[in-house]
């Protein structure tokens, strides 16, 4: 693991951590993490600044030692088996890449020949959705633009099946006959 010992340095220079902090240009919260050993990383010019203020090494700042519950986990050496002579080196393995897997004989679809690229498919078209306006008897304006603001276009029968173009929140484009335009979507059934 990686030790932080940005405080003996400090303690070696006479210097405070809001000094250092001054001098670097960094925070006084992100010292702190970094000092306390919170960090998770730190940039490469962060720590020349820090070595350019305390005038020392990285090595100085930061220090790795092998961490104790790695230390637990790890067996014992175990000492090599004394050999007389050394053993003939054997030649390298080549990389070879997996073997395809055959289908079963029931399985397989005959054989067709290879055409080089395909010509690509032009999309389907959407399915045409349709609604059912639903007033309860009366009629459903049908307005220019998705709002209750916007000019009447045609007012809807109850009943009237309609060709649903787009949705946008409480408003659906629709179309009626010959006309587009937008309509409410709490009257219209099928949504």
């Amino acid at each position: 693991m990686i030790v932080v010992n940005l405080d003996v340095m400090l303690a070696k220079r006479k210097m405070s951590v809001t000094e250092l902090s001054q001098r670097v240009g960094i925070t006084m919260a992100n010292l702190s993490i970094l000092k306390n050993g919170k960090s998770k990383a730190i940039r490469m010019s962060t720590l020349d600044a820090i070595c350019a203020a305390l005038q020392c090494q990285p090595g100085d700042v930061l220090e790795w030692r092998p961490d104790e519950a790695a230390q637990l986990d790890r067996p014992e050496p175990q000492p090599a088996p004394e050999v007389s002579a050394p053993a003939p080196k054997a030649p390298p393995k080549r990389r070879t890449s997996p073997k395809p897997v055959q289908p079963k004989a029931e399985d397989a679809a005959p054989a067709q020949p290879r055409q080089g690229r395909r010509k690509a498919q032009p999309a389907e078209p959407a399915p045409v959705r349709y609604l059912t306006v639903d007033t309860y008897g009366s009629r459903l304006n049908l307005r220019d633009i998705g709002s209750r603001n916007g000019n009447v276009v045609a007012r809807l029968p109850s009943g009237a099946r309609v060709e649903l173009l787009e949705t946008d929140g409480a408003w659906v484009h629709v179309r009626w006959e010959d006309k587009t335009g937008w309509a409410l979507a709490t009257y219209l059934k099928g949504l």
